[in-house]
């Protein structure tokens, strides 16, 4: 599983193809997206992987009013 970096490169993820990241908002969090996050669809788009993505959320989070 590999991400593919703005500049073009290509980051190694996984070699198993497991991968954990934070999802929050319509937003991914991950060492690659930075603090920020970035858009769920653009991280998604720029994931190259052999199969399809599977989701599994593991855990959910109250929202604080």
């Amino acid at each position: 599983m590999v991400f593919n970096l703005a500049n073009g490169k290509e980051a190694s993820i996984s070699h198993t193809g497991y991968h954990v990241l934070v999802r929050m908002q319509g937003r991914a969090y991950d060492a690659y997206t930075g603090a920020a996050g970035m858009p769920w669809a653009e991280y998604l788009s720029r994931l190259g992987t052999h199969s399809a993505v599977t989701e599994k959320v593991v855990e959910t989070a109250a929202r604080v009013p």
